[in-house]
């Protein structure tokens, strides 16, 4: 690189002396190199120049009122900036050994006394104004070339990228290949289960019908059978006797409940009526109306229960049971029933909540499960099946049915049920 990368005009030079006509003599014996020559007259104002701009060399006065060349010099070298600026003394002293030797210490690299030869004061000054100048284009040569590896690492970067981009390209070309090939094949089995669960599906409800009426017939057999003995032999039965009879029809009747809900729940999404708009309030005070309420026993309904678009029955038979459940397990007297509903755009969220003794934490899961429960039947009377079918035709409309309780604060039963008009 030539050294014209760097102009004359733009190499400065700091004179630095106390005396006007010192500084204006300098000013013209450098003035023909043609360089930047920047006058300060006092060691305070000389470090403000260095505060603004960088010299190539500094000629710097000894003897100076106030701060005096050593220690302007000493401040200089200690900047970053500046620390290795050139530092020419000048001296009227001549032969003062001491003062040569302090003015090396504080960084001095050369030392002249006044008066001094202008050619040899031009030489010297040339000398340190090359070294600058070389000093600048190996500076720029060191940028040139960073830019020049960082433009050569950015391509070969830019150039890895594209290649990595096409890889991924065609990976991802392969990836949904391979997807749409796996989904064909999963479209394809899953179609053939559909079609064998169908199938299944259909000949579990024909066995789940001929074992209602095949077990059913023989329970009524037995009712009847055991109404004939006590009939017939009521002159002769003990009380003993008797009570066996009870018991016999007590198991018949929860065996026939047991498959009649065994039978509900083979058939929900099976057989369904269209929907209708169904006032869902009339819908629940017909449902206590058949609740075998005892006294004491209360149900409290919410006054502005919605007018929706339904499958009726499929909601009635929730509703059903639910609130059998809530009375049947509130076992007290003074059992409390309430029924709510939250309407948002988009759903009815239902609730029914009781007085009962509510239901620990970790059978919240399990009494949603077929045949599940938590009360031995000789306790009280259920088949099991109940929640499992809430749950079942809840999730067969898009909702969830989940339970809020804890022991001795009752239980609340709550459910969505999506709307079919959307509001």
């Amino acid at each position: 690189m030539s050294a014209q990368l760097v102009p004359m005009s733009d190499v400065k030079i700091l004179l630095v002396d106390d005396q006007p006509a010192n500084l204006v003599a300098l000013e013209s014996i450098l003035e023909p190199l043609g360089h930047q020559l920047v006058l300060a007259d006092s060691g305070a104002a000389a470090l403000r120049q260095l505060l603004l701009q960088d010299f190539a060399v500094i000629l710097l006065d000894v003897r100076m009122p106030g701060m005096d060349g050593y220690e302007t010099a000493a401040i200089v070298r200690q900047r970053e900036r500046s620390a290795h600026t050139p530092i020419v003394f000048l001296t009227a002293e001549s032969g003062d050994r001491a003062a040569m030797l302090r003015a090396y210490d504080q960084g001095a690299v050369d030392f002249l006394t006044k008066p001094f030869e202008p050619k040899i004061l031009t030489a010297k000054v040339a000398i340190f104004v090359a070294l600058f100048v070389q000093r600048m284009q190996l500076t720029e040569q060191a940028a040139t070339l960073r830019d020049t590896e960082r433009a050569a690492l950015a391509a070969e970067a830019a150039r890895q990228a594209a290649e990595w981009r096409r890889e991924q390209e065609t990976n991802e070309v392969l990836r949904h290949e391979e997807a749409r090939r796996v989904a064909e094949t999963h479209v394809a089995t899953l179609a053939q289960m559909s079609a064998e669960l169908v199938r299944s599906n259909r000949e579990l409800q024909q066995v789940a019908y001929g074992a209602s009426h095949d077990i059913k017939g023989p329970l009524r057999g037995i009712s009847a059978l055991c109404d004939w003995l006590e009939e017939d032999l009521e002159s002769v039965l003990t009380d003993t006797a008797r009570k066996h009879l009870a018991q016999v029809r007590e198991r018949v009747q929860r065996l026939g409940n047991l498959v009649d809900g065994i039978l509900a729940f083979a058939r929900v999404g099976h057989v369904q009526s269209p929907p209708g708009y169904v006032d869902i309030r009339k819908l629940i005070e017909g449902i206590l109306e058949l609740q075998p309420l005892v006294p004491g026993a209360t149900a409290h309904l919410q006054q502005d229960m919605p007018v929706a678009r339904i499958q009726r029955e499929l909601l009635e038979r929730v509703f059903s049971n639910l609130i059998s459940n809530a009375f049947k397990y509130a076992r007290r007297s003074d059992a409390r029933v309430e029924v709510g509903c939250l309407e948002t755009a988009e759903r009815f969220e239902f609730w029914v909540c009781d007085n009962g003794p509510g239901i620990e934490a970790r059978y919240h899961d399990r009494i949603w499960n077929l045949f599940q429960r938590l009360e031995s039947r000789d306790t009280i009377e259920g088949t099991g099946v109940g929640l499992a079918l809430v749950k079942k035709i809840v999730e067969g409309q898009g909702g969830c049915a989940w339970v809020v309780s804890q022991p001795g604060d009752g239980a609340c039963f709550r459910f969505t049920w999506p709307k079919l008009d959307k509001l």
